[in-house]
């Protein structure tokens, strides 16, 4: 008799042995599957914050940029004072907005980067460059009044634009504003001096 309560309760044993090691074994895998999961929810919203922050910047209204068209230029002149200006871009390439004031000085050409909310110049470029073209800024039109001409086309009616570039061409003063519609992306070219679209 006491050889098989030995026996039941070896078995018993064996069982509650079984049943721990199963448990402990789905504890460990659970913990495992549940630490995979933080690891990649850790590493998603950086990326997420990533991909919002310039999603955030290319829904941004283009009208609500702190730094003027004028403060751009001025800036430049700071960096580059005998040239003089060619073309101004004003885009989101870099996550949120930031001017791209070209200009000229002899037989170089100067890029300067500028961040549209600190002012802050990013970065400057300098290459050798035959071109005459400079931009006559008393005669040409502000940004916003470029955008309320380009807005009156057909394409563009309820789209603001994503992003617009001021460039003097053939002696011939232009906005280039560009537009997003879905997948499609609309371009209208704005004289700049007579405030008419040019496309």
């Amino acid at each position: 008799m006491t050889s098989s309560i030995t026996e039941r309760g070896d078995k018993g044993m064996v069982r509650k042995i079984l049943v721990s090691c199963s448990t402990l074994f789905l504890l460990i895998a659970c913990s495992s599957a549940e630490e995979q999961t933080m690891h990649s929810l850790s590493n998603e919203p950086s990326s997420q914050a990533g991909n919002g922050e310039q999603a955030e910047a290319s829904s941004a209204n283009i009208l609500d940029v702190d730094t003027s068209l004028s403060d751009a230029v001025a800036i430049f002149r700071e960096v580059h004072p005998t040239a003089k200006v060619q073309s101004i871009d004003l885009n989101t390439s870099y996550e949120n907005y930031v001017y791209e004031v070209t200009g000229l000085d002899a037989n170089t050409e100067y890029r300067v980067f500028i961040d549209a909310t600190s002012k802050e110049v990013l970065k400057e470029k300098k290459e050798s460059q035959d071109n005459d073209d400079t931009i006559d800024f008393a005669a040409i039109i502000q940004p916003e009044k470029a955008m309320e001409v380009a807005s009156k086309v057909e394409e563009t009616r309820g789209l603001m634009p994503e992003s617009w570039t001021l460039e003097a061409e053939d002696g011939i003063h232009s906005y280039t504003l560009t537009y997003e519609n879905g997948n499609s992306e609309i371009e209208v070219k704005v004289d700049a001096v007579k405030a008419k679209p040019l496309n």
